[in-house]
């Protein structure tokens, strides 16, 4: 299995895992308040215990887009084989966006540095190299980023190149 299948499964298995305790939790709830090490489970902490699975899965869902975004700038660096006029528009306005370091408020001093780098790689026409998609200015996927990225899946795929 590859390793980002292996990491979901994982991740899978933690949330099986704790959607069995609070089924076991459930059947106690049937004979009295369950207790956990003497304390009693109040109708309060176990509603804090159900909406623990939200958060669950929402990080299974942010981590897996993660993992599939890193997978792609991978893929698209390809053992520095392919050239940004490889790569789909979307993908190579990322890889633009990351590289040129674009989405960031540098001083101008080093603004200009790095568009002077940005520049001299498109000229010696250096392959794309290893890169990462960044997450939003929270350091987290959020369900906006999340749909955007899906709902263009395709375009964000690398092409074949000529």
């Amino acid at each position: 299995m590859d390793p980002l299948t292996v990491a979901f499964e994982e991740r899978l298995q933690e949330i099986d895992a704790y959607l069995d305790l609070l089924d076991a939790l459930e059947r106690q709830v049937r004979d009295g308040p369950p207790h956990i090490g003497g304390a009693p489970i109040t109708t309060q902490r176990q509603k804090i215990l159900y909406s623990s699975v939200y958060l669950q899965l929402y990080n299974l869902v942010e981590a897996t887009v993660t993992w599939c975004m890193d997978a792609v700038a991978v893929a698209s660096a390809n053992g520095l084989r392919w050239r940004p006029g490889d790569l789909s528009d979307e993908l190579r306005r990322e890889w633009v966006r990351v590289t040129a370091r674009t989405h960031t408020d540098p001083n101008v001093d080093n603004r200009f540095k790095t568009a002077v780098q940005f520049c001299d790689r498109l000229i010696q026409g250096l392959p794309v190299s290893d890169w990462t998609i960044e997450k939003g200015g929270s350091g987290n996927w959020d369900d906006t980023e999340i749909e955007s990225i899906t709902r263009d899946w395709d375009a964000i795929f690398v092409r074949v190149p000529r």
